[in-house]
């Protein structure tokens, strides 16, 4: 499952943020997924999760960032529990030494996808 998802998400050809996200649900879509954009959560605080995608009792949540993992969207996964938490990177330069040092808090399997340059970190 978590294979197909990379291979749907590195197709994404999409740049600006929203449009990025519309692209991920209509792939998702076609392949059988229930897929919510801004999903509503309380994190701390309530919050939106850019991409919370259902299929067969398997769960993805997705954050498009820019640059680098934002605390924010590293407390909004964690608290969604998702079977996969998705983090796309549309940036050129991406802070791999702060995406790091961040990716420690990360409480669920979680991947960072570099859309730039179509690479996928674990």
């Amino acid at each position: 499952m978590e294979e197909f998802l990379i291979k749907t998400l590195l197709a994404v050809k999409a740049t600006d943020h929203r449009k990025i996200q519309e692209e991920i649900k209509s792939r998702l879509e076609e392949q059988g997924w229930q897929v919510k954009l801004e999903k509503k959560i309380w994190a701390e605080r309530e919050g939106k999760i850019d991409v919370f995608a259902e299929k067969g009792g398997y769960s993805m949540g997705l954050e498009v960032d820019h640059c680098q993992i934002r605390h924010k969207s590293i407390r909004k996964l964690n608290y969604l529990k998702p079977n996969l938490a998705v983090f796309f990177m549309k940036a050129e330069n991406i802070n791999w030494p702060a995406n790091r040092t961040r990716a420690r808090q990360i409480r669920v399997n979680a991947v960072l996808i570099h859309a730039y340059k179509k690479k996928v970190e674990r």
